[in-house]
């Protein structure tokens, strides 16, 4: 289960970095205000899921916090992508 939400993510993944032309790693320079808004939906994703995984510092992940972190991600991801193409349109 987690090997599939892994890859769903991975694959959600590489379509949003498709449509915005980058990774999380391209959008570090917050100069740029379309990067600045990447850069802090990528850390919005990464917190969210962190936290329903149960990384956090009151708290110790069990066993399904990978699959947990990796479904969250792939989720908003999939959200964003459809975000992305309705403002395109």
């Amino acid at each position: 289960m987690t090997r599939e939400a892994r890859q769903s993510w991975e694959k959600a993944r590489a379509e949003l970095a498709a449509l915005r032309g980058g990774n999380d790693e391209d959008f570090v320079d917050l100069q740029d205000p379309i990067a600045e808004r990447e850069y802090h939906w990528d850390r919005f994703c990464h917190l969210s899921a962190s936290i329903d995984a149960g990384y956090t510092l009151f708290e110790h992940p069990g066993t399904m916090a990978p699959m947990i972190y990796a479904g969250v991600m792939a989720r908003l991801t999939k959200w964003r992508i459809k975000d992305m193409e309705r403002l395109k349109s």
